[in-house]
């Protein structure tokens, strides 16, 4: 549901770009609160986006545009995500490990993040051009050169 109130919010900022209305979040309505509020890092998701902090929730400066829809794919992709590891709960581990590459032990970095979920970061050096691949528990989340900029 998280996902959907931050696709919801996004959407309507795309369409109603000058619509003060759209661009304020009250965090405390209690359906916010509930989607947004009470989930961990979801705020946080907000404010990477370009959301600032005001005295009733937040709020998205004029200077914000997502015209671009950088971040209404990224929605779309995080729903995907999601979509995938609900339908891989029903594939045994062993299966899963069978879709990620095999890769020397040094392109391989693995950990645990703070939901317990196993996070592998995996280099493919012999890719044109070279890329990192991001697997969530088993399933691939994410591949491509990562972009430092901001």
């Amino acid at each position: 549901e998280t996902l959907d109130i931050i696709d919801k919010l996004t959407q309507n900022i795309v369409k109603n770009p000058a619509e003060d209305k759209f661009r304020r979040i009250k965090l405390t309505n209690p359906k916010i609160a509930a989607a947004i509020t009470n989930v961990p890092n979801a705020v946080e998701a907000l404010k990477q986006m370009g959301w600032i902090e005001v005295p009733d929730g937040l709020a998205l400066p004029m200077s914000v545009s997502f015209t671009d829809e950088k971040e209404a794919l990224a929605i779309l992709e995080a729903k995907d995500h999601y979509k995938k590891l609900a339908e891989n709960k029903d594939v045994a581990p062993d299966k899963q490990a069978e879709s990620m590459p095999n890769v020397p032990a040094n392109d391989v970095f693995e950990y645990r993040d703070y939901e317990g979920e196993t996070i592998r970061l995996v280099k493919h050096r012999d890719d044109s051009p070279p890329c990192i691949e991001v697997f969530v528990e088993g399933a691939s989340f994410w591949k491509g050169i990562p972009d430092y900029s901001m």
